[in-house]
This record gives C-alpha cells, sequence and structure tokens, in this order.
C-alpha cells in the first residue's frame, strides 16, 4: 500500500505494571521552526483570593476546572470531545463521543452540523460525568450496530466491558440490556469454568477498545492482554463465555476490528511487534479457531468499514482510503487516497457509508467529516462537517482545549504549556471560575514538555528548545532568551525537565540520562556547573530546598537535597512498584509534597516532606476515593492520568495527561486542619535509602510484603463430629454465605487476586447451585450511588429481604487512618447479588469507637444487628502493634423494623476467648451465630439478646466465619484460613494454634 504515510507517536512511554497504552498522542502536521505568534484573548474571570492553610483528603472534590467547559458539562450536543468511533446500520449514524463519556446517536445520518436524536451514557446533551451503572460510560471507546438496526454495542473502555442494547434506544440514557465485564469473560467455560482454572494463553482481559459485529458474530478486542473474544453467534445473556479467544503473535495493544465477517478480517494494533510500532493484521477469512495466524500486515493503525457492493474505506493516522474491491495484500494501491486538512487523527480512526454519504472520524479534530457521496478522486475535499459549522473550523482551539498541560504558578498568576499544542497559555491572575478562558496564547515553534516559574522568571523546555522569560509575560512579552541545541559544552538532545530557584537552573534531557545545573540562569555558553545521572529523567520541581525528579519512565521519584547538592550526591527514592505507576511530576512546596501517579490516576499528597522522604505512606490521595483505588473518572472527585503539578496561592494545580484536557484546582480544607496524626519523624533519615523495599506503601497484588493475600476462604460442611473440605476461594478472607430466593448460595468475600490490580482488594461474590460443591469463579461487585469519599466496600455481611433482592452491609469510612476517620456499618441492595445500589446513610456508628465486619439477620420480622467491640482507633492500633486480637468479648447489639433504621439495645457478651466476629442466619425459631475462637459454634439466641450454645455445636478452625443451613439440615461454613505455607505472613509470623482465632484483615 505505497499510498500510506506513516507517522510516529509523538509520545513514547513504557507500559508499567498495570498502565494500559502510554504511547502518546500523533503530533499535529510537521511545523518548521517559526517565530512565535502571540494571540490576545478576550477574558474575563473572577481572580482567586489567597487560600486558607489546611490539609488535603481522600477523594475530595476540585473546586474548579480549566480546558474543558467545566464540570458535568460537555458543551452541548454538537461540541465532540475526541469522537473515536463510528457506525451505521446504512441509515442512522453513531458516534462514541469519548471523552464526553457518550454514545451520540442520528437515527437519519446528518447532512450538516444538525442535532443528534439520542444519547447513551447521559441523561441528556450536556452532561458528561462518567459513570459505572447500566445508563452510563466511562471514556466509551468505539461503537457497533447490528445491520438490521437493532443491536448496538459499545466498548465501555475504562470500565473494563462492553455494553449491549438488544433493541434500538428510545430514550437517553436507556439501560444496556447485557454487560460483558472482560475481567471475567474466559473462552469455553465461562462462568462455569472452576475458579482455580487459569486463562487460556495467559494474562489479564480488559480495557477493550473496538467492538465488531455483522448482527450474526460478535467480537470484543482486549487492549489488556492482547486478545480478540469472538463469539460465533451473538450473545445472548451476561457474562457468555466466547467461543475462543484470538490471541495473535505480535500483537501488543491491539485496538479496532474491520471486517465484512466473511472474507476479510483486520486488526490494527498501536504497539505492534518488537519495534512497537503501529500495525494493522489481516485475515483473508474470518477467523474460526485461537490459533489463526494472520495472512499479511500493513504498517500503520487503520479502522473502517465495507459499503454493500464491496468497496473499502478506512481511516488512518494521516489519510484516508478506499479500495473499490478488498485488497488482498499490503502493496495493493488505494484506487483513492484522501489527505484532508483537517484530518488531525489520531487514537480514533474511523470511516462509514450511510445513505450513500461517507463520514470520517477525526479523533484530535473533534469533528466528523462528511462528503456526500463517495469520493472518486485523491483529495476531494470534505462537504461538510459534523461537530463544527465549517470543514476547516477548529473547535479544540476555540474553546482551549488543552493536551497534555504542564502547569506552573508563581502564586499569582498560571502558567500552562503544552507539548501537543506547542503553546504556551497564560492567566494573568489564578482563575476562580471554571472553564475561565487565558489571557494570552503564545502559538510556539517547539513543543515544551515541562515549565517553571520562579520568582519573575518563567521557563519552557522541550525537546532541544529552552524559552525563559526574566520578567513573567503578563502582556503578551517575547521570550527574553531562546536556547537552542546546545548551552555552552551540553548539547541538548531530548529535554523533559525545567526547574529554577534562587540558587539554581537546572534541565533534565532523557536521552542523555542526566539532569544538568546551573548556577543562575545561564546563556548560551554557559557551562553546568554539575551534572546528576539518573536514567530517564522526566519532569523536575525545586523549591530551593528540594530538587525533585520524576520518571520519565519508572515507579520511583528522587528527590536531592539542593544545600548539599554535588555530582555524587544520593537522592532519596521514594516509591517503586506497588506505591507509584509511572510517575508523572513530584513536587515539594510549602512544606507538603506531591506525586502525580498518573496511571494509578492519583495524586498522592504528604503534608510534611520529610514523611515522604522517610518513606512513610501518604496523607491523602486526590482522585480516589480510598488508598487502594485506581480506577480513572472525568468527575470532580476522579482523575484521568494526572501528569503534572504545581503549588500556588494555597491551592494545588493538577494538569491531566493524554486522556484528557482537564487542569483541575484542589483546595486544602480547613476544617481538617487539627487531623490527628501518628507520624513521629521530625527530620529525614541520615542516609537517604537508594532503594526502598519491594512492595512499599499500598499493597499491591504483585507485592513480596506480608498481608491478607496470604490467606484463603475455606469452604466445609460441618457435620456432626467431622468437618469435610468442600471448596477454596484463593487470596481471599473474611467471608458471609446466604442463600438467595432461588435456592443458589452465595458467598462474599474480600479478593485479593494476583492478575488483577483493577479488583484487588475488592468485595467478590461466587454462587453454588448445587449446596456448596462447587462455585462460579469470583466476581468483583458493583456500588453504584456511593457518598463522596467513601472508602470501597470491605467485609460484607449479606442478608436475603423477603423480596427477593439481597441487601450487603460492610464497612466503609473516609480515610484508612481509623483516627481520621473512625468507620461505621453502610448498605446497599442488589437484584443478582453483584450489582448493588448505595442506600443514603450510616447504619450503625458509635462515636470515637472503630466499628468494622457486622453480623446481620432478619428474625421474626427484626434485623438483627450484631458488631465486636474493637475499642478506640488507640486501642486498635495497639493491638495491631501487638498484633493481638481486640478483646472481642462484648459486642455491640442493635435491631430495625427496615434494616436501614437501627437502634442500639444492650450489648452482647460471649465467654472465653471467643469473639462477635463471624455470621448470624436466622431458621425462623431461633438465631445461629458462627463467631471467631475455640467455641463451639453456633451460639443460638431467641431474641439476640440471651445466647447459649446448643447440642451438636461443634469447633471452627479459621477466623470470621460465614455459615448457612443446607438443605439436609448440615451447616455449609466458610472460614479465613491461616497463612499459606511459604508466604510472607507464614514466614514472618507462624500461624496460630488450630483453636486460636486466626489474623484477619484489619483496615
Amino acid at each position: 500500500m505505497s499510498g500510506f504515510i506513516f507517522s510516529a507517536c509523538g509520545i513514547a512511554l513504557v507500559l508499567a505494571v498495570v498502565a494500559p497504552d502510554l504511547s502518546g498522542q500523533e503530533p499535529r502536521a510537521t511545523e518548521r521552526r517559526a517565530a512565535i505568534r502571540v494571540e490576545r484573548i478576550a477574558s474575563r474571570y473572577a481572580a482567586a483570593p489567597q487560600s486558607k492553610a489546611g490539609v488535603f483528603v481522600t477523594g475530595q472534590d476540585a473546586d474548579l476546572v480549566l480546558g474543558t467547559k467545566g464540570f458535568n458539562n460537555s458543551g452541548g450536543p454538537l461540541l465532540l470531545n475526541h469522537p473515536s468511533g463510528l457506525a451505521t446500520d446504512g441509515k442512522g449514524l453513531l458516534v462514541a463521543d469519548r471523552w464526553n463519556n457518550r454514545v451520540l446517536i442520528w437515527k437519519s445520518a446528518p447532512v450538516g452540523n444538525t442535532l443528534p436524536d439520542l444519547v447513551l451514557g447521559q441523561p441528556d446533551f450536556t452532561q458528561n460525568n462518567s459513570g459505572a451503572g447500566r445508563h452510563q460510560l466511562n471514556w466509551p471507546g468505539n461503537v457497533a450496530i447490528t445491520p438490521d438496526g437493532r443491536r448496538i454495542a459499545v466498548a465501555d473502555t475504562e470500565n473494563d466491558r462492553v455494553l449491549v442494547w438488544n433493541s434500538f434506544p428510545v430514550r437517553n440514557a436507556q439501560p444496556a440490556d447485557l454487560v460483558f465485564e472482560l475481567g471475567g469473560l474466559f473462552d469455553g467455560g465461562g462462568a462455569d469454568r472452576p475458579a482455580n482454572s487459569q486463562r487460556p494463553g495467559g494474562g489479564h482481559l480488559g480495557w477493550p477498545w473496538g467492538v465488531w459485529t455483522d448482527g450474526a458474530k460478535l467480537a470484543i478486542v482486549a487492549t489488556r492482554g492482547a486478545a480478540v473474544l469472538v463469539w460465533n453467534s451473538f450473545p445472548t445473556r451476561d457474562q457468555q463465555p466466547p467461543d475462543f479467544i484470538l490471541r495473535p503473535e505480535g500483537a501488543g495493544t491491539p485496538r479496532n476490528i474491520t471486517s465484512d465477517g466473511k472474507t476479510f478480517f483486520a486488526l490494527s494494533d498501536h504497539n505492534f511487534g518488537e519495534r512497537s510500532r503501529p500495525a494493522t493484521m489481516v485475515w483473508s477469512s474470518f477467523p474460526t479457531s485461537a490459533a489463526e495466524p494472520p495472512d499479511w500486515r500493513w504498517d500503520e493503525w487503520v479502522k473502517g468499514s465495507f459499503t454493500t457492493d464491496g468497496k473499502l474505506i478506512v481511516g488512518g493516522i494521516q489519510s484516508v482510503y478506499l479500495w473499490n474491491k478488498a485488497p488482498r495484500d499490503a502493496s495493493t494501491d488505494a484506487d483513492v487516497s484522501l489527505h484532508p486538512a483537517t484530518y488531525r487523527n489520531g487514537d480514533g480512526p474511523d470511516a462509514v457509508v450511510a445513505n450513500g454519504r461517507l463520514y470520517v472520524c477525526t479523533y484530535n479534530g473533534n469533528h466528523i467529516l462528511g462528503w456526500n457521496a463517495l469520493p472518486t478522486r485523491d483529495n476531494q475535499p470534505a462537504d461538510f462537517a459534523v461537530g463544527s459549522d465549517r470543514t476547516d473550523q477548529d473547535t479544540w482551539a476555540e474553546h482551549h482545549f488543552i493536551q497534555n498541560p504542564a502547569v506552573a504558578t508563581d502564586g499569582k498568576s498560571l502558567f500552562v504549556s503544552s507539548d501537543f499544542d506547542r503553546k504556551l497559555f497564560v492567566w494573568r491572575s489564578l482563575p476562580d471560575e471554571s472553564a475561565a478562558r487565558p489571557n494570552w496564547v503564545y502559538h510556539l515553534p517547539d513543543g515544551p514538555w515541562d515549565s517553571a516559574a520562579s520568582g519573575t522568571t518563567l521557563a519552557l523546555a522541550g525537546r532541544d528548545t529552552v524559552f525563559i522569560w526574566r520578567k513573567l509575560p503578563l502582556n503578551g512579552e517575547l521570550p527574553d532568551l531562546t536556547l537552542r541545541a546546545r548551552i555552552g559544552s551540553v548539547e541538548l538532545r531530548e529535554l523533559t525537565g525545567v526547574a529554577m530557584d534562587a540558587r539554581h537552573f537546572y534541565l533534565a534531557d532523557r536521552q542523555a540520562d542526566r539532569i544538568y545545573v546551573w548556577d543562575g540562569i545561564p546563556d548560551a555558553d554557559s557551562d553546568p556547573k554539575l551534572t546528576l545521572d539518573i536514567s530517564s529523567p522526566g519532569r523536575l520541581n525545586s523549591d530551593g530546598n528540594h530538587l525533585c525528579a520524576a520518571p520519565f519512565e519508572g515507579q520511583e521519584v528522587r528527590v536531592w537535597s539542593v544545600k548539599k547538592l554535588a555530582a555524587d550526591s544520593r537522592p532519596f527514592r521514594i516509591g517503586g512498584a506497588g506505591v507509584f505507576n509511572l510517575p508523572g511530576d513530584a513536587l515539594a512546596a510549602d512544606g507538603k509534597f506531591f506525586v502525580a501517579d498518573r496511571s494509578n490516576h492519583r495524586v498522592q499528597v504528604w503534608d510534611r516532606v520529610e514523611d515522604a522522604l522517610a518513606g512513610l505512606p501518604a496523607n491523602a490521595s486526590l482522585g480516589a476515593a480510598d488508598e487502594m483505588d485506581r480506577s480513572a473518572g472525568l468527575v470532580r472527585n476522579k482523575l484521568f492520568m494526572p501528569g503534572s503539578v504545581a503549588w500556588g496561592g494555597g491551592y494545588l494545580w493538577v494538569g491531566e495527561f493524554k486522556f484528557s484536557t482537564r487542569i483541575l484546582r484542589f483546595s486544602p480544607s480547613a476544617k481538617a486542619s487539627a487531623r490527628p496524626t501518628t507520624r513521629t519523624r521530625s527530620e529525614p533519615p541520615v542516609n537517604p535509602n537508594p532503594a526502598p523495599p519491594p512492595g512499599a506503601g499500598p499493597a499491591s497484588p504483585r507485592t513480596n510484603q506480608p498481608g491478607p493475600w496470604d490467606n484463603d476462604v475455606l469452604v466445609q460442611r460441618l457435620g456432626p463430629g467431622q468437618t469435610r473440605p468442600l471448596a477454596t476461594f484463593s487470596r481471599a478472607g473474611v467471608p458471609a454465605l446466604a442463600r438467595l430466593a432461588d435456592g443458589r448460595i452465595i458467598a462474599a468475600f474480600q479478593h485479593f487476586p494476583a492478575d488483577d490490580d483493577r479488583n484487588f482488594d475488592r468485595v467478590a461474590v461466587c454462587f453454588s447451585s448445587d449446596e456448596g460443591r462447587t462455585w462460579t469463579k469470583p466476581e468483583p461487585i458493583t456500588v453504584t450511588g456511593m457518598e463522596a469519599g467513601l472508602a470501597r466496600p470491605f467485609d460484607p455481611t449479606l442478608v436475603p429481604l423477603p423480596d427477593g433482592r439481597v441487601r450487603l452491609y460492610f464497612t466503609s469510612n473516609r480515610s484508612p487512618d481509623f483516627a481520621r476517620s473512625v468507620p461505621a456499618i453502610y448498605s446497599a441492595v442488589a437484584q443478582d447479588g453483584v450489582n448493588y445500589e448505595f442506600e443514603p446513610g450510616v447504619r450503625f456508628a458509635i462515636e470515637d469507637r472503630v466499628v468494622i465486619d457486622c453480623a446481620v439477620a432478619l428474625h421474626g420480622g427484626v434485623f438483627h444487628l450484631i458488631v465486636p467491640d474493637n475499642g478506640t482507633p488507640e486501642q486498635m492500633r495497639a493491638n495491631q502493634q501487638r498484633r493481638e486480637p481486640p478483646r472481642g468479648g462484648t459486642g455491640y447489639h442493635a435491631v430495625s423494623k427496615d434494616g436501614l433504621n437501627f437502634e442500639r439495645v444492650a450489648d452482647v457478651t460471649m465467654p472465653g476467648q471467643n469473639r462477635w466476629l463471624g455470621n448470624m442466619q436466622s431458621d425462623g425459631e431461633r438465631l445461629a451465630f458462627f463467631g471467631t475462637g475455640a467455641g463451639p459454634w453456633p451460639v443460638t439466641s431467641t431474641d439476640g439478646a440471651k445466647w447459649e450454645a446448643v447440642a451438636g455445636s461443634s469447633q471452627v478452625t479459621g477466623a470470621d466465619p460465614g455459615a448457612v443451613k443446607l438443605k439436609d439440615g448440615v451447616w455449609l461454613v466458610a472460614v479465613t484460613s491461616p497463612p499459606r505455607e511459604g508466604t510472607p505472613s507464614a514466614q514472618k509470623h507462624p500461624q496460630p494454634p488450630s483453636n486460636q482465632p486466626g489474623q484477619r484483615r484489619n483496615q
């Protein structure tokens, strides 16, 4: 295909532990280095006052957002934001409007910039919040519709799922009929596959980017796992397993499918082969087995469709190609090649034909180009556009969207540079309202990767160029100094960081693996004072005391003492695998420390720099619901790949990278300024630690530290005089059992899968239809509508309700430090035991007491709740340090008529070493409680107040049991086992005797 033009990525990053694909946006057309053009913007906005002192809190909302139309504001039905896929049944048009978290539908394909008829994923055409309900979307990558116009499938990429509507939607935000969670799909077995089975070919499936169907077959592209899931006939139920999974050799991050369903099947890939370059693999017939290799390959990422008369038309990175007949090899030239001036593609090429008109997706152009008929000559111009009034209109620039913003501030003004847009945006005052337009826009000949403001000086650096303003450019001034290609004896090769302070000027060069340090601002002939050796450095910051360097590739940030800076200085190394994932920026400012933990979608905040240097965990995570949250979102309290941070005016400014245009402002909370802390170090370590131990920081499935992932849940029949094992849920704990209205048994537990970072430390459920002998594989639950700032549910308890639903009672709080946020009991309900809706409010809590891990049962029309007395946060911390369980002999008891509003009644007590940590059930006549300790269990009660052992009670080995009565009258019991032999927990702490409580996880 000689007509192809290849374009390499403008940003190249290495994939990390859980990052999907971080190769960057394709650059716009290459420009000659020209003069800087300065554009004045007639902008008026409120200026921000100085923020008050305080601290940041995990999960808090951002104050305002720039680079978009505002929070939950798309800008309307015709302002697209990175359209990434098209679909048609030959009549209508569907557009995956990715960064607006929606799919737009025209029942009749438009002939211009006319309003769509429906929207999926949003209640109206203005809102654009991401979400995880069946009626919501989170960064949808592609859309498909069957030729008969009935079924619609959407690749809901960031939710790791594909949604299917079985009939054409009739209203906005109509919920999907089918859901396919990629993390739970296997070939030839699906939900029936044994829990301990391995995925064929290995690797977790996720991040669905592409979806295709011809109405008979269905295919889904899993970018994570490098696979295509194929159904030979269209699936009819949730989680129906595919017929086979295609894993072609050399696949890196596969993206999209183009096929006629019979004689042509093309799979595009952004990072194919050893060189990780874009390519499209082509099969000359639709694959029928997992082992079928492609027949040939194009060296570009393309995506498109067939016309009814067999023509093939595809969009590529810089061009659109049309063949009158499908090509059979890579050397067949296109019959028509189009290179529209406003065709700016990247991660979303696509082309479809509807009503005889051609529609082409322009991912980075923010619109759809249209031709009234199929073009018949090369470079035939487009006739109209959708998403803009003219084909040459740049809505991206008009609305001041910013790709890859690098933020800097002197505390009074805001400066944002962009390597992708090759621009500098200047707000003369710190804005105090969302969507405030900048006062000045600089159009630069080179794209700066980093920016720095110090005193009255501003510097930008990128590629081989440095721009320096000795006076801040608040009135459109040109830079005072432009340094290009060389400074003194230093060759500038690939600049990725710049910083300044009262002493020094710093530049990071990724290709040179060095940070250069000058005394003061250099001129063209200045040699550096010293150099610091560092592999692949990225963005830099200095507050005059600490020089901070983020890696361009890697998992840890480096910090040097500026006062002790020398060529042989050893930096502090903060983070590592399991702590950060491709951190984009690190900053010490005003005594605080911030890290833009980019691929974990959060900013980690330390109240004191010394605590970060000492290796202590962060005080807060912005963009995360709790310390374990790694999910991305485009809502007010979430982040999507934060890549840069700046501090000034008492505010934290965060710029998001690649997959979002947002710049968010966070303010510390004055109300939380007096929060207690257990950090006691007042000085950093004497000797910086160059290699922190693996697994330091938040738990990770790949950590080698002891933790609850070293335990299993054991399921067993507890018969008279004998215990018979039935099943094991690996890497799990704190189980609960219940019988559903349809007779199945459901088990819920905390799960720590080794190959699924997204669902690590989440509640998962399994189902048994044969009285506990076999179980479905663990499936993570979802809870929609959670209150802002609440941690994800842990320590589950299940109660079947009379109407057939099941209620989940769980523990949650707003900080992993119980002294900051005392945990309480909350609830949610579900029809299927998997997808829960949060029930607002607290079910049970006691001021200044740790309330975790309750047991609840519905007995005689009354809900009884019992939860062990774990003491105060200080007492519980002391017990943890001594590795002793709380006393637990006393339990709080509360009752409720509706299961929502509980009234505390007299406490209950337990003799000996037994604890009110377990599970409660009712047989209609008596309550039965299985707890932790020597037993015997169960103890029973008619009223929940007076408890006694009964004949047939037995010892239960293990901790925190869940129990349910089987149909033959025998108890089915699930317990948390002691640590598995050979695990870090077992090696560090010997297993407790079998008649003592096992170790359990304390949140």
